[in-house]
C-alpha cells in the first residue's frame, strides 16, 4: 500500500479490501493517517474474483488502477497511465512493462517462466502508445489465446465504464482471471501502452498460480474465457476464428470428462467444474442471458457482510 500512497498523482481514492484475512492487514491500514484510504472488510472470504469485483463496485473514480498486495508501483505509475486516458476518451485499458521479482532464489523453473512471461507485450507484432484493441485481440485469437499478452492486474489501469460493460472479473475462471477480462476489454476499446517499467510484480512460490497448477483446478479456464467472449454477439460475429476455437475447446473438455478427468498426457483433473459448466450452458439454452458467462454482481455489498 505504501507504493500507492507515494504516487505523484494525488487525486487518488485508495480502496483496501481485507478478504477475511487472519493477518494484521486491518490494523496496519487503520494506522495509516491518510484521508484517501478507504478500508473495507469481508467477514467471510469471497475469493480473488468476487473480491476484485467488489472493489470495482465500491470505487467512485472514473479510472481503476489495480494493485495486488505483494506488488509495487513506481511513484509515477498512475500519472503516466492517466495521461494516456486523458489524451483519448476511447481508451479503455492501459498497461505498462513490469519488472519481475522472484521470492527466494532464482531456479531453472523461474528462469523458464521469465523467458516466457517476462516481456509479454512482445507477443504482439507491434504495440504503440495507443492501439486498436480489436486488432490486438484478433492477433491474440489467431495465436490461440494462450498465455497473458497484457500483464498482471498491477500492470494495468482501466476505465470503469468499460469494466462494467465487460461484466467484470469472471466468477468461473480460476487462474486466467486477468487475461480473461483483458480479452473482453480489448474487444470494446482502444488500448494504451506505456513502454516503461512502472510496476514490480513479485512472484511467490506459494502463489495462487502455483496452487492452481498443482491441483489443476484451472483446467477449464480457456473454455470459460472463450464462452465469455462468445457471449457477446458483436464479438462473436467480428471474430470468425472464435467459433472454431470454442468448438474445439468444448470437444476437448467433453473428451476429458468422458475419461473421468484423465488428460491426454495422463494427468488427472477434477470433473466437478465441468458439471458446473454444463449446468450454465443448459441455463443459457433454456433462454437465460449468455451474459451469465461473465457477469458482474449488481451490489457492492456481499450478502454475508455486516
Amino acid at each position: 500500500m505504501s507504493s500507492a500512497i507515494a504516487q505523484t498523482y494525488e487525486r487518488l481514492e485508495i480502496i483496501v479490501i481485507d478478504d477475511a484475512s487472519r493477518d494484521d492487514t486491518v490494523e496496519l491500514v487503520s494506522a495509516c493517517d491518510d484521508s484517501r484510504i478507504r478500508l473495507e472488510r469481508n467477514h467471510r472470504r469471497l475469493g480473488q474474483n468476487a473480491n476484485r469485483n467488489r472493489a470495482l463496485l465500491l470505487a467512485r473514480g472514473e479510472l481503476i488502477k489495480f494493485l495486488d498486495s505483494d506488488d509495487l508501483l513506481d511513484t509515477g505509475c498512475v500519472a503516466e497511465m492517466v495521461e494516456i486516458f486523458a489524451d483519448d476518451p476511447a481508451v479503455g485499458l492501459v498497461s505498462s512493462r513490469r519488472r519481475i521479482a522472484f521470492e527466494g532464489p532464482v531456479t531453472e523453473a523461474s528462469e523458464a517462466w521469465l523467458a516466457r512471461f517476462g516481456d509479454v507485450h512482445t507477443n504482439f507484432a507491434a504495440i504503440e502508445r495507443v492501439n486498436d484493441g480489436r486488432a490486438l485481440l484478433a492477433e491474440w485469437l489467431a495465436a490461440g489465446l494462450h498465455d497473458n499478452w497484457i500483464g498482471e492486474p498491477s500492470a494495468v489501469m482501466v476505465r470503469r465504464d468499460h469494466l462494467l460493460a465487460s461484466g467484470g472479473f469472471s466468477l468461473y475462471v480460476r487462474q486466467r482471471i486477468d487475461s480473461d477480462l483483458w480479452m473482453r476489454l480489448l474487444a470494446r476499446s482502444l488500448v494504451g501502452f506505456v513502454d516503461e517499467l512502472l510496476v514490480t510484480y513479485r512472484r511467490g512460490h506459494q502463489s495462487e498460480y502455483v496452487v492452481n497448477s498443482r491441483t489443476r483446478r484451472d483446467w477449464l479456464d480457456r473454455l470459460w474465457s472463450l464462452e465469455g467472449l462468445a457471449a457477446d454477439l458483436a464479438i462473436r460475429q467480428g471474430y470468425p476464428e472464435l467459433e472454431r476455437l470454442l468448438r474445439d475447446e468444448r470437444t476437448q473438455a467433453f473428451r476429458t470428462a468422458m475419461r473421468l478427468g484423465r488428460l491426454e498426457d495422463g494427468r488427472s483433473v477434477p470433473v466437478g467444474p465441468y458439471l458446473r459448466y454444463l449446468k450454465l450452458r443448459a441455463l443459457v439454452r433454456l433462454g437465460h442471458s449468455t451474459a451469465l458467462f461473465a457477469t458482474l454482481p449488481h451490489s457492492a455489498e456481499p450478502a454475508h457482510d455486516a
